[in-house]
Parts: structure tokens; sequence; C-alpha cells
């Protein structure tokens, strides 16, 4: 999988984003590898969302909280087909409902909150 676009963006008061294009990312694998590789994950990092909750948590990515993790997905991707497509959606909703669910456990107690916005591109 190519990372077509990731760049983390300073915003307002320390917030950082980070940008994750998907479109070409064919299976789940791939986008454990964009989403990793944008947070400045060490290289021992599993892909799984416990280890990803324990290291957002733990403050032990080179990106730290507070950030916002915007996904671009567009709504049809040509080479992957219909199941992929479905797939990367999938994952990309229930990264979505971690970080949601981590806010409404108060693991983000600090004030420094990580969350996940999924943008679907229209082309």
């Amino acid at each position: 999988c190519v990372v077509v676009c990731c760049s983390v963006l300073q915003c307002g008061l320390f917030r950082r984003r980070v940008q994750l294009d998907l479109s070409s990312c064919k299976v789940i694998a791939d986008c454990w590898k964009v989403l990793l590789a944008a947070l400045g994950a060490g290289p021992k990092h599993l892909p799984s969302f416990d280890a990803l909750v324990d290291s957002m948590v733990g403050d032990h990515n080179a990106v730290q909280r507070p950030v916002t993790i915007q996904i671009q997905l567009p709504k049809k991707i040509p080479s992957v087909g219909a199941q992929g497509v479905a797939a990367v959606k999938g994952w990309a909703e229930r990264l979505q409902d971690v970080f949601e669910q981590l806010h409404r456990d108060g693991a983000f107690d600090d004030c420094r909150r990580a969350r996940v916005l999924v943008d679907w591109l229209h082309c």
C-alpha cells in the first residue's frame, strides 16, 4: 500500500491533525500500515485496536494527543472491488467507534483527546 497522502498538521492550541488517504489500501493490513506510519508508532507496534489504545493513552507514538485522525476514503475504489471497500470502510468505522468509546469511558481525562473523522469522498 502506498501512502498517497499522509500529513501531520498543527492546528489551534497544539492540536495535531493526521490526514490519511486510504484509497490505495486493498486490505485491512494496508490500513494499519498507513495509520501506524502516520502516528510514528514504533516498529514493534502490533496492528490491533488494543495495541493502538495502549499506545495512544500512554503517549507512546511520535504523534501524541490531542490529535484528530482524519480519514479520507472514496466511496468507490476501482482497483479494490466492493468487498475490499466494505472491509476498509468497516475498519475506518471501527477505529472511529473505538476512539468515541475511549472518550465516553474517560480514558482521555487529561483533556488531551484523540478523535477520528471519516470523510467519504465523492469520486
